[in-house]
């Protein structure tokens, strides 16, 4: 069984400390030390699959391509997003 701890999304809600306004988090970079069945890292910050870009009421389709699932056999691991800068976050999705 493959369980996720955490959820955190880049697509918007979020403010660039010392400013006011909220800012679509654009550029991240997704890592992790759990390899990949088929599909890079990348699908998880890039959009792909999404019936919305940048939006917290979009669905996810059902394409494998459009996924990143971990190493066969990988239970446990870490994945880091490098917002590229410092960020007061509001709301996350991935």
């Amino acid at each position: 069984m493959r369980t996720c701890t955490f959820l955190l999304g880049l697509a918007a809600g979020a403010v660039p400390v010392g400013s006011a306004s909220a800012a679509i988090i654009t550029n991240v970079i997704a890592s992790t030390n759990m390899g990949a069945t088929a599909e890079p890292i990348d699908r998880i910050v890039d959009g792909s699959g999404l019936s919305e870009p940048h939006s917290f009421q979009a669905t996810h389709d059902d394409q494998s391509v459009n996924r990143w699932m971990s190493g066969l056999g990988t239970i446990a691991g870490n994945i880091t997003f490098d917002l590229r800068g410092t960020y007061l976050l509001d709301k996350v999705a991935i």
